[in-house]
């Protein structure tokens, strides 16, 4: 059971691991959210398929530790930009392989616009989230 105080982020990525998922790679910079994390990544026993990175993720460079990924799901604080920033840092790093769908959930009130090198493909609002899913042109 995930502890209820995780964020989506994390659930979108331990559910997938648990429903078959190959891998998938954690990004956070706050050492709380890492530990609640490592918390749930435990008790689904998902340790062999999953990492967590301290990194901010508007800061990736190029130096990632498997091959580039075609599914993204960011969920940064909301309002900050800071999903644009990800997104490009992503791209420039070689992160995403070509044709990667991304989904984003931030604030729908944000303003959020794809950055260079990603088309939106659809955006959808649930009270005052968005989720926009895009695809990276590789």
């Amino acid at each position: 059971m995930l502890n209820s105080a995780s964020r989506s982020r994390s659930a979108v990525g331990l559910i997938a691991c648990d429903v078959g998922a190959a891998f998938a790679l954690f990004i956070d910079d706050a050492a709380a959210a890492r530990a609640l994390l490592r918390e749930n990544v435990a008790a689904l026993g998902l340790g062999g398929v999953t990492r967590i990175f301290r990194r901010d993720a508007r800061k990736l460079g190029m130096a990632h530790p498997v091959e580039p990924f075609s599914l993204a799901f960011l969920d940064p604080p909301y309002g900050h930009g800071l999903a644009e920033a990800a997104l490009a840092s992503a791209r420039a790093g070689g992160w995403l392989t070509p044709e990667a769908l991304i989904v984003v959930e931030e604030a729908a009130s944000a303003g959020f616009a794809p950055p260079a090198g990603f088309d939106e493909l659809e955006r959808r609002r649930y009270d005052d989230t968005a989720l926009i899913v895009l695809r990276h042109r590789g």
